[in-house]
Formats: structure tokens, sequence, C-alpha cells
């Protein structure tokens, strides 16, 4: 029986195979197997997943299980504390078939999200278990960002004063988040063009949001209302979540604070 406080991990590793850009500038057979420091990306979030204490299980989704395990050190590949699964057509879904067999509530993160770490995940959970919603998204302000990483090259949706980003990770607390991903799965492949994403919300909602007249909190509201869920923000204080590594351009900086957090012995 999965706890409040202890959330199953879902990290979602799957990619386009040979046809995806950044695994195929690089030689790797996998975006997740990509080399930040001589190791494949993806082990720097399982071993974020495995060092946090409110993390049960952690199930790792990909569209080729086998070249996956192959990638990475076998002391990984075969631990007992992750379970690879083969996933669906989409990253929709894929959660929807994961989530068919495993317990909630799930912590749903990505691959490409290297700059994970344990502190982060036991606090978004710390976080998620004290809201009444049934999905907690996590965002990360402009201004933080920026002031942490003044060259970041990242899209931002300006609500109210501030502007923010999103950082690859959501806590599924039950059932109703089934309607949340019936609805992005409809959608998800405007997922990388943000009005477009603000659109699909509705026209009132989208011009709310371009004329300034909504903030965060009202935005999750309006969101609610669409989705038939209740979903509620969570801005991260770990500004390095949004640096994820989707493009070549994004392996410098990403390398640079692994390199750093390593000096530090974190």
């Amino acid at each position: 029986m999965v706890s409040d406080l202890s959330y199953n991990l879902i990290v979602l590793a799957g990619d386009r195979g040979a046809n995806d850009p950044l695994a195929g500038a690089l030689g790797v057979p996998r975006k997740g197997l990509l080399p930040l420091l001589k190791r494949p990306m993806l082990s720097y979030v399982l071993e974020a997943g495995q060092k946090a204490k409110n993390i049960h299980q952690i199930y790792v989704v990909a569209n080729d299980v086998d070249s996956i395990k192959a990638g990475l050190p076998s002391n990984v590949s075969s631990d007992q504390a992750f379970q690879f699964i083969e996933g669906a057509n989409s990253p929709v879904q894929t959660v929807q078939k994961v989530l068919q067999d495993i317990e909630m509530p799930a912590l749903l993160v990505t691959a490409d999200n290297p700059l994970l770490t344990s502190e982060t995940l036991d606090d978004f959970i710390e976080e998620s278990s004290s809201l009444d919603g049934d999905l907690a998204v996590g965002f990360a302000a402009k201004s933080d960002v920026l002031r942490d990483f003044p060259d970041a090259k990242r899209t931002f949706i300006k609500l109210g004063v501030e502007g923010y980003t999103g950082t690859n990770m959501f806590a599924l607390k039950n059932d109703n988040v089934f309607h949340v991903l019936g609805f992005w799965r409809g959608i998800e492949q405007q997922r990388k063009k943000a009005l477009k994403l603000v659109w699909a919300f509705g026209f009132w909602n989208l011009i709310k949001v371009l004329l300034g007249f909504t903030n965060l909190e009202k935005a999750m509201q309006d969101a609610s209302r669409v989705l038939r869920a209740k979903v509620q923000a969570i801005v991260v204080k770990d500004t390095a979540l949004s640096m994820d590594v989707d493009k070549v351009a994004d392996i410098a900086p990403v390398e640079r604070v692994l390199a750093e957090r390593h000096q530090k012995g974190r």
C-alpha cells in the first residue's frame, strides 16, 4: 500500500528512436543514454529516485526497454529497485498504460531531467501531499530561473506579473487524473507550443492569459474546470529542474551544473 508520503515514481525514458535528433546527433541508440560527464543521462534520474526517502517503487518506461537496459551500468539495469516497462505509442498512452497496473499516488518525471535531486523529489511529494487536489504540476518562476541561469532559453507563459515554465514533474494522486490524460491525449502534439496549449483550454482562457488578466492560481482553477479534475501548481525552489536536455545546446549548461555538484560532493 502506497502511503500519502510514499509515491511510486514513473520515469518516462521514451524517444523517437533512430529519428530522435538528440540521440542521432550524438551517436547513442536512445535519448536517455546520452552521456553527460560520461554517465547515461537516465542514470542521474534513477539515482535521485533511489535516494529519495518518499519514493516507494521506481518504474522506468521506454519504447525499447532492452536497449535502455543494455546501455545502463549492469548494477543499475539489474537492480530490483527498478522495474522496466515497455511503453505505448505516445507519452500520454504510455502513462495511461502504466497507471492501469500500479498504485497511485505516483510522481511522473522524465529521463531528460538529469538535474533532478532526491531532495527535490521529497520536497515535491511533501508539498503535493499537503494539497487536496487530484494533480499537482511543477513550475519554475521566470525570475528565479533567469537569476540562476541568465542565459537560459526556455518558453515562459506570463500569468499575472510572473512568467512560468514547466519542470516535467507531475504528482498523479487519484483516478481523476484519467480525465486529464484523456484531454492531454488530444493535444499532446502541441505540447511544445505554449499558446496552442493555452488555446486548447478555451478562447476566454486564452484571452485572459494574453491580456494578463489571470495569475497562476486562477489559471489552475480555469484548467481544473476544463479537465474535470482539481489541478494545482507547485512552484519549485530548485530552478535547475527547468533545465531539461532537449537539444545539443542544452548539454553544456547541464554538465556545468553536474560538475559543480560533483565538486561540492552532492
